[in-house]
């Protein structure tokens, strides 16, 4: 199966999660006490909305192909790969955040699944806890990372 990410429904999803992000903050701050311009708050959503946006949107894969064989991920930096689900040595799927998958050898990917169809990301993700239910990291800070291991160290 293949799935490919809608990047402007991704960079939509983050930008609004980082604006109302910036803002909540300056409501917070205004109950503290402390004044805000409404302009500012707008500025700085959109500020940090846009960067955030843009960012997710630029890392995550353009493709990712999978199998029972393998998997394909096509990325535009950081390299692509392919992988044979053997090299599999953790993934973490993180509620709704911040998808991470680590190949023996590489960095570890970031997926961001706002960026996917939520059935085809449902797909992908049931995939992964159906087949690799052994290699799921329940804690994750970059990389999934599965105590009493060695590779995890």
């Amino acid at each position: 199966m293949t799935i490919r990410p809608n990047y402007v429904m991704l960079a939509a999803k983050t930008f609004a999660g980082a604006f109302a992000f910036a803002v909540i903050s300056c409501v917070i701050q205004y109950f503290q006490g402390k004044g805000f311009h409404i302009i500012e708050v707008l500025w700085i959503g959109a500020f940090m909305g846009g960067v955030i946006g843009i960012f997710v949107a630029v890392f995550t894969p353009r493709e990712i192909t999978w199998n029972d064989e393998g998997i394909k991920i096509r990325t535009l930096f950081r390299g692509s790969g392919d992988f044979r689900w053997s090299q599999l040595k953790a993934w973490s799927p993180n509620g709704r955040g911040t998808f991470l998958i680590k190949f023996e050898g590489r960095m570890t990917f970031q997926i961001a699944p706002a960026g996917f169809r939520s059935e085809d990301w449902d797909v992908f993700r049931s995939f992964f806890q159906q087949r690799f239910p052994d290699e799921e990291a329940l804690f994750s800070f970059g990389r999934p990372i599965r105590f009493g291991r060695k590779d995890d160290a």
